[in-house]
């Protein structure tokens, strides 16, 4: 596994108060980008990193991506957007001709609310190599297109990509991606790394471990209730299948379970800085569609002889778009140490890391690396919007028109299609306040008594036209 040296700039007196946190961190990834071809970062000064080999996710442009269907296959897929059928399409991916790819459909719940209001612009997983032998791009046998329908400004998941590998993280590349199906253009998308044995092979020293992608209500880490345990939701993405459940990933639940977590227990189950880093992103970014949402989940677990490292994925509603029924105040000000969507106890991962007087400083340390880089991120905002803008300009068929583009970018913006729901967080505005929050959080940062582990928004109702809402 490759690992990167850290000089920790936070210290805690002995009442537990933090004293002292700097954020002298090294902006490196923990990926490989001579191998892995990382693509998609960028500093923070609003330049573009340099591309250190050819990538499918450039950082110096908007990618270009031609699809071609057959127009009766277009049609069908109009018809019944499900993720289930294929269809053969003829690809141009920046410059780069793709024959024969198979192209489907991807994120079922998304796919069906752009049906039902009557748009194309579906989100669309590419395999290279489905149909025609070893075709691949730079050494990639899949491509995501994510259409970001519901972040009006477009940023988001880049970003989100952008902070998690700047924080060290084995992160999948990212860039903004320009689609067009049979010449008519479907607007601006976030183009995704796959994580599988290609992505691995790049990153790790050991690409043969067994990789988990864990969704609700597997994705919570949680203890199973049920004898013989399950975990619904647990999905074996490479390695082999165990019933009714893996023993590495038994014993990684059992670690986390436990009153007080050993830390040789903990660490012989967990790659732990990589875990902290992943838990200060996701709470720097207000990311509550993932592991400290309401239906924790949407990450990778990679195991390497019983040890898991977190993969972060599905970052599209980072910066609060998921807003877990808090007013825009909470979301701003949601705490370092309860950064949950409903109680702490209900994520292990959470409880247990930040249980120990060790791990919480590093996790602190982390966190304060984060914050300085919301800090510095306005430039690459300003930059980034400045690449899409001539195609949201122009284009006439997006979920938000050009100006919904403009405001999100600093305002608030009231959903057109729902005014009654919580507003969207202006980009720039939303980046602002919550460094300011994380900066005033650390200047005192006590470890808080248990009452204060209610995680956010505590006593918000369930949404009773959610269908996904308790009953």
């Amino acid at each position: 596994m490759l690992r990167h040296t850290l000089t920790f700039g936070c210290l805690l007196s002995s009442g537990g108060v933090l004293a002292a946190c700097t954020a002298d961190e090294p902006a490196a990834g923990s990926s490989d980008a001579g191998a892995g071809g990382r693509g998609g970062g960028g500093g923070a000064d609003g330049t573009d990193a340099a591309v250190d080999a050819p990538t499918p996710f450039p950082a110096d442009r908007l990618v270009e991506v031609e699809l071609t269907l057959p127009a009766d296959d277009w049609a069908a897929l109009v018809a019944d957007p499900s993720p289930d059928r294929e269809y053969l399409a003829q690809v141009v991916w920046d410059g780069v001709a793709l024959a024969d790819v198979s192209l489907r459909t991807k994120g079922a719940q998304a796919v069906f609310t752009l049906a039902a209001a009557g748009s194309e612009r579906f989100s669309f997983k590419l395999d290279l190599n489905d149909t025609v032998d070893e075709q691949t791009l730079h050494g990639r046998k899949k491509l995501n297109l994510h259409h970001e329908f519901r972040d009006p400004t477009h940023l988001r998941e880049v970003l989100a990509h952008e902070l998690f590998d700047a924080l060290g993280l084995t992160t999948p590349a990212a860039a903004l991606a320009h689609v067009r199906m049979n010449g008519v253009s479907l607007g601006i998308y976030t183009a995704v790394e796959e994580v599988d044995g290609a992505f691995l092979d790049a990153r790790f020293a050991d690409d043969e471990g067994t990789l988990y992608q864990l969704d609700a209500p597997a994705g919570s880490l949680a203890r199973s209730t049920t004898e013989p345990p399950t975990y619904p939701g647990l999905d074996v993405e490479r390695g082999e299948p165990a019933s009714p459940a893996p023993a590495d990933f038994l014993a990684l639940v059992e670690a986390l379970d436990e009153p007080s977590p050993s830390p040789d227990v903990v660490e012989a189950v967990l790659d732990l800085d990589a875990a902290l880093r992943f838990l200060a992103a996701q709470a720097a970014l207000v990311h509550l569609d993932g592991y400290l949402g309401e239906d924790a989940g949407g990450f990778f677990l990679y195991g390497q002889a019983g040890v898991f490292t977190p993969i972060p994925w599905g970052l599209g509603e980072a910066f609060a778009l998921e807003a877990c029924a808090c007013a825009a105040p909470a979301l701003v000000d949601l705490p370092a140490f309860a950064p949950t969507c409903g109680p702490v106890a209900e994520r292990p991962l959470v409880a247990a890391l930040l249980s120990e007087p060790t791990w919480r400083e590093r996790y602190l340390h982390h966190l304060a690396f984060a914050a300085e880089r919301l800090a510095a991120l306005s430039p690459r905002i300003e930059a980034l919007a400045a690449r899409i803008r001539p195609v949201v300009e122009a284009d006439t068929g997006a979920w938000y028109a050009p100006a919904d583009f403009e405001w999100a970018l600093t305002e608030d913006l009231t959903r057109p299609d729902a005014p009654e729901d919580p507003p969207i967080p202006g980009l720039a505005r939303f980046v602002a306040a919550r460094t300011e929050s994380l900066r005033s959080q650390l200047g005192v940062a006590t470890y808080p008594a248990p009452e204060a582990f209610a995680g956010a928004c505590p006593e918000a109702p369930n949404d009773p036209d959610d269908p996904d809402a308790d009953d």
